[in-house]
């Protein structure tokens, strides 16, 4: 496991590192752009990898593709895991308030 946080923090960092500086974003930078897939990729599989057995999904992507992948494609894959997610999310919030009785007014 603490290999595995290091391995998050390291991913974190440098995706942190490409974005300090957002005017290098006004042009392309092809190497910028490969690095940031690394670092996407890095974070996403990450994540599903945390993902515990009785919350994944397999209707969902395990692994994000960036191969071949332009950016419209990577984004893509991206929403469709965070609409399944805040879906999952909706319902489970649901639940609990419903079991505790609770309301927001």
């Amino acid at each position: 496991m603490a290999a595995t946080m290091g391995s998050m923090r390291r991913n974190l960092k440098d995706f942190s590192t490409l974005l300090e500086r957002p005017e290098i974003f006004l042009s392309t930078q092809p190497s910028l752009c490969k690095k940031l897939r690394t670092a996407t990729k890095a974070v996403y599989d990450f994540a599903k990898n945390q993902e515990s057995d009785c919350t994944s999904d397999k209707g969902v992507l395990p692994r994000l593709i960036v191969k071949d992948f332009d950016e419209e494609q990577i984004w893509q894959e991206i929403e469709l895991q965070n609409t399944h997610s805040v879906k999952k999310l909706l319902v489970a919030v649901s639940e609990v308030l419903v079991k505790k009785n609770i309301s927001f007014k």
